[in-house]
């Protein structure tokens, strides 16, 4: 009746007592944290814990956890990157003025 379990998985450590679908269970839940950065909703960030309004603003939110820069510079010859669409748009702006003035 009293099982006990510490489970770790890509640096994230859980202790779980009680019987073996419980263990399992939280193990699955760290491993869907780790693998998606979702917490117990799609929502919240399973990095910080940070719950946002709308799940696209949670996935813009895990760029900062992951350092994924999805979002290019669409001015010709630029080659940087973004992890906020709006700061791509405000950078291809100044970008592209002082491209025109080259």
């Amino acid at each position: 009746a009293g099982e006990f379990a510490v489970l770790t998985l890509t640096g994230h450590t859980i202790a779980a007592s009680g019987n073996y679908r419980d263990v399992l269970s939280a193990a699955r839940s760290v491993r869907r944290a780790a693998e998606t950065g979702l917490g117990d909703d799609s929502r919240t960030c399973g990095y910080c814990g940070k719950v946002c309004d709308r799940p696209s603003t949670l996935k813009t939110h895990l760029n900062s956890h992951t350092g994924e820069r999805p979002h290019m510079c669409t001015v010709a010859g630029c080659t940087r990157h973004f992890t906020v669409l709006s700061n791509m748009y405000r950078h291809a702006k100044v970008c592209a003025a002082q491209r025109a003035r080259e």
